[in-house]
This record gives structure tokens, sequence and C-alpha cells, in this order.
């Protein structure tokens, strides 16, 4: 008699087996001149499914500037420590950022420059203070959050922004050139894809709904069993399409394997063994 047995690693996908997932997910609504309305919903509403697709899910939500590098620290320790072969580190961030000296910041709720309308003016920001700008403002440089990523061969990183969707300097002293609307391009670690809500010096939009448009997309996007690249091309059409193509979604990628947010259990099926 013949019997077919299935090893049980078939009911999991395949980077499920020694593959190890973590999120960080940072929602900032509370900024005290220029409040947002849905970035902690989003952040929120992204944790929950990230978590039903099977990753470890860190949330901070209204964060300030120490309690940002707190997480993002806290986040990369977990994720450097794992014994797995392969490990799939997500950062989403929902709320301000600027570019500042073609560098880019995430923006706490306790910034200097977002703490009332009032204190804003007679602030000034230079080309000499972006070095300085994490500690003297409250902005957070992605810089650090890319410094943290290892660059194992089995390292893979994404990180989404949704930002940008407004710009909450307009009452303080800029230097020309420094402080620039929208995000830079920027080179990440081998590895890594980076999502952002809109172009390049583009501005984002929050949404009319419970969610910003970007994030809407995205979340109805995640549960396809396809590669990231493909989610984030999807998420585009349709921005692209609802915003009439005033807001158009865009990445960076140097990532070396196929990664899936959600892996497709027909790729986990090893072969059948008769005896």
């Amino acid at each position: 008699m013949v019997s077919l047995v299935w090893c049980l690693a078939a009911l999991k996908p395949a980077q499920a087996v020694d593959f190890e997932r973590f999120a960080l997910v940072i929602g900032n609504n509370d900024y005290a001149a220029a409040p947002l309305v849905n970035a902690v919903n989003d952040a929120r509403a992204m944790a929950v499914k990230l978590e039903a697709l099977g990753f470890a899910v860190s949330l901070s939500t209204n964060a300030t500037s120490a309690q940002l590098s707190e997480s993002v620290t806290a986040f990369y320790h977990q994720v450097n420590q794992s014994d797995a072969t392969q490990t799939l580190a997500v950062v989403f961030y929902a709320g301000h950022a600027v570019q500042l000296d073609r560098q880019n910041y995430l923006v706490a709720t306790d910034s200097l420059l977002v703490s009332s309308a009032e204190d804003n003016r007679g602030v000034s920001i230079t080309s000499q203070s972006a070095s300085l700008a994490h500690s003297a403002y409250g902005l957070f440089p992605l810089t650090t959050l890319f410094a943290q990523m290892t660059g194992n061969p089995g390292s893979h990183n994404v990180l989404i922004l949704d930002a940008c969707r407004d710009n909450p300097f307009e009452s303080a002293q800029l230097d020309e050139g420094a402080l620039v609307k929208g995000l830079a391009p920027v080179k990440a670690p081998t590895g890594t894809l980076i999502a952002y809500a809109t172009a390049p010096g583009s501005v984002a939009l929050d949404g009319a709904g419970d969610n910003g448009t970007y994030t809407y997309h995205l979340l109805n996007e995640l549960d396809q069993m396809v590669p990231v690249e493909e989610v984030f091309k999807n998420v585009r059409k349709k921005v692209a399409y609802e915003t009439r193509r005033q807001q158009i979604p865009w990445e960076h990628s140097s990532l070396l394997s196929e990664i899936y947010f959600n892996p497709p259990l027909n790729d986990a099926l090893p072969d059948m063994v008769s005896f």
C-alpha cells in the first residue's frame, strides 16, 4: 500500500520556516501647532493588520523625541538578537517628517518647531544646525535608524513613510534652501526597501476617512500573496487614480530577495513522500 505523507511545515508559509518577521509601527497626531487627524488611526490599523499576518508588532503613538529613539533602539535590538536565518523588519511611520539639507527627519510630538505657532516665530533652522536637529529641535534622523540595520545577507528591511502631509514649520524663520517641503531620496543599506507615500519633494494627503489615502490602500493590499514590490505598485496605481495623480507613491529598493508581507502557502508545500 502506498500512502502520501505531508510534512506539517506545509501548513506554514515558506517564510515561516526559520524566518522571523518584526514590525515597529509609529503614529503621531498630537502636534500642538500642526495636529494631524489620521496618523494614529493609520498606525493602529497597520499594527492590527501586520499582527494578523504573523508579525511581532511594537506600537508607539504620539511619541516624543525620547520615545522615538527608545522605540527604534529597542526594536532593532529585538531584530538583531533573533536566531532566525532570515529576518524581515518593517518600520511604518505616519506623522510629520521633514527634509533638511537633503536629510530626512521624523518629527516627534514634542518637537520645538511644533510646540505652538507663536513659539515657532523667531526659530531659525540653518544648514549648519542640521547635524544637531535631532537634539535641538526634536527631529529624529533616518540615518540613525539605518545605522541600526545589520546589513547581514539574511536581513531584510522595509521602511514605510506615510509622512509629509503638510508643512508644520511655516511660521519658523528658515535659511533659504535649508528646510524643503517633502522628503528626499536616500541611500539605505543593502536589503532595504523604502516606501514613500508620495514622490520625493511632494506632499501627501491626510485622507477624508479614518485613514490617510496612502495607508488606506496599503492596508487593503497587504493580504495579497505577492512580492512586496508588487504590493507597492498596486498601491501606487490606486492612490494615483484616487488623487487624480496629485499624489504618486514612490519606492527605493535594494532588496536582493523576493520578500512577502503575506507569503503564498503553496510555496511552502514540500514534495510528497511515498513509502
